[in-house]
């Protein structure tokens, strides 16, 4: 029978030892994920922000410059420049009345 001072145990420490650098690497990598997921998610908020405001400006400058506001989305984005990504984000623009404010939404696409 082979004495027991022998047989080598693995002990709990060194298979901890041997996982720590790959828990390490899951937990910095799962981090980084959060971060990058959450800058994105912040800058296509502000995107629609701008895009909003953009609407808003142009809108308001067609009725300073022409008397109205504009008819149609197509008829204020070709005379005004208001540049968007149309893949991003879509554009609701309701006529209410002759000559009241449009209502108008920025709808985010998925």
């Amino acid at each position: 029978m082979t004495p027991k001072r022998f047989v080598r145990r693995t002990s709990y420490s060194a298979i901890l030892r041997k996982l720590a650098p790959v828990l390490i690497s899951v937990l910095v990598l799962g981090i980084f994920y959060g971060a990058v997921s959450s800058m994105t998610a912040s800058a296509t908020d502000e995107q629609k922000k701008n895009l909003e405001a953009t609407l808003r400006r142009g809108i308001m400058q067609c009725y300073a410059l022409e008397g109205s506001y504009p008819e149609s989305l197509s008829y204020l984005l070709s005379n005004y420049p208001i540049y968007y990504n149309k893949d991003a984000f879509l554009i609701d623009y309701q006529i209410i009345g002759q000559n009241i404010y449009p209502a108008v939404s920025v709808i985010q696409r998925k």
